[in-house]
């Protein structure tokens, strides 16, 4: 409210003039009571949207899933496949079901800016992926944005690992921790606890744990300052400065196998093509990392430096763009181009040992955010293959996407078998 005091005049009554000094009292109250009614009514305002806000809150955390229960939460961070037949089995998914938000903190000479959360939590599910149904689900709570986390299967385990998060500015210390739960029942058969009695050497706790996905290893650093690998498949725990004369037991320099791998034709880094490669057991990892690609074209280099050979298959193909998501001695699965530029199309296409093309899938059966866009620069297949994860159980490939979901692809014909956006 806006008063004119200009109108108002207060002179001695001696010159004459009445005094109005009462009609000002009066306006003044007046005012002050409209402006405290103003008050009142913002402050209504403002309840009223922090209640909107919680309920809305409340709607999407706890109606929206009571209303669907068979519905996967969360932002997709992993998946295994436990195979018990033909084409038949389960799934153990992992989701981030945390609210995030950007934040930044300044100071007088520091400034930050980092990721946030609210309602912190994971959700660990079994699910059967054939009827579309969640047969257990199981969530852990966080303090703040979940860490680095990773599933990985072995013989008769499902192992879930947390790298853990230091504390900073940003964070809040979340442990690291190692779960492993029985393939069949899904139960949780080991936790820190019960690694710490089996392994005395880190019974101080875990400061840090590092994943290594290809071997599959773990790097352990204890609040004592101890530093050890340890290999799940072999539940063997090894010093650290011991780790690669342990590794030469596993993975021989003698010992040679076969696989299959994507190299660079000469002259250009954009047409990929298709090799059997023969190599001792120890450098196998090499050839599964875009490292490599260009060393598979020169032989004289490959074998001086690897100890290999390479032998092209499917001469008359190459692949645009190829990034090789699955490779072993039987099987290469690669997702390419069919054209460099504007209206790309990808595809995946895969390929056996004998130089078959044996199934090709097409873009529009895939994620969504698979495709090619010109205009988006994270959609190179640079940024894309770090987003992209494909693993073989039985006759089952698992392809999985970062924020998109899950494809089972039946492995001999190519066939999808289920598609699971989360």
């Amino acid at each position: 409210m806006t008063i004119d005091y200009t109108k108002i005049t207060t002179e001695d009554s001696s010159s004459g003039l009445k005094d109005n000094s009462k009609d000002i009292e009066k306006l003044r109250k007046e005012f002050l009571a409209k402006r405290k009614k103003s008050k009142g009514g913002c402050s209504k305002f403002f309840l009223i949207l922090i209640t909107l806000i919680i309920a809305g809150f409340t709607i999407l955390f706890y109606g929206i899933p009571a209303l669907t229960p068979d519905a996967i939460r969360g932002d997709f961070i992993d998946a295994v496949y436990i195979p018990y037949g033909v084409n038949e089995g389960k799934l153990m998914i992992l989701t981030d079901g945390s609210f995030k938000f950007r934040f930044t903190k300044s100071s007088p000479g520091s400034y930050s800016t980092g990721t946030k959360g609210i309602f912190c939590k994971t959700w660990t599910y079994i699910y059967d992926p054939v009827e579309k149904r969640i047969i257990s689900q199981e969530k852990t709570p966080y303090d703040d944005i979940s860490p680095n986390m990773k599933l990985f299967l072995t013989e008769n385990k499902i192992w879930k690992i947390s790298e853990g998060s230091e504390s900073s500015s940003l964070r809040e210390y979340i442990e690291p921790e190692i779960i492993a739960y029985e393939t069949e029942s899904g139960e949780i058969i080991i936790d820190n606890k019960e690694f710490y009695e089996h392994h005395p050497q880190t019974k101080s706790g875990f400061q840090k744990i590092t994943i290594n996905e290809k071997f599959p290893k773990l790097d352990i650093k204890t609040k004592d300052g101890r530093e050890f690998v340890y290999y799940p498949e072999d539940d063997a725990l090894i010093n650290k400065d011991d780790a690669v004369k342990y590794e030469q037991t596993l993975i021989s320099a003698k010992k040679r196998i076969k696989l299959l791998a994507l190299g660079t034709e000469k002259g250009s880094e954009q047409r990929k093509i298709l090799f059997l490669v023969d190599c001792p057991e120890n450098e196998k990892f090499r050839f599964k990392s875009s490292s490599s690609e260009r060393m598979l074209g020169d032989t004289s280099s490959l074998y001086f430096f690897t100890k290999s050979t390479a032998k092209r298959l499917l001469k008359e193909q190459v692949f645009l763009e190829g990034y090789l998501i699955y490779g072993d001695s039987n099987y290469a699965v690669i997702l390419h181009q069919n054209q460099l530029g504007q209206n790309a199309e990808r595809m995946l296409t895969c390929a056996d040992s004998k130089g078959n093309l044996l199934w090709e899938i097409k873009q529009n059966e895939l994620f969504d955010d698979i495709g090619y866009d010109e205009k988006d620069p994270f959609s190179k297949m640079t940024f894309l293959e770090h987003k992209l994860n494909m693993n073989l159980f039985n006759d089952l490939f698992l392809f999985t996407m970062q924020n998109e979901g899950i494809i089972g692809i039946d492995s001999k014909t190519g066939k999808i078998l289920w598609k699971i956006k989360i």
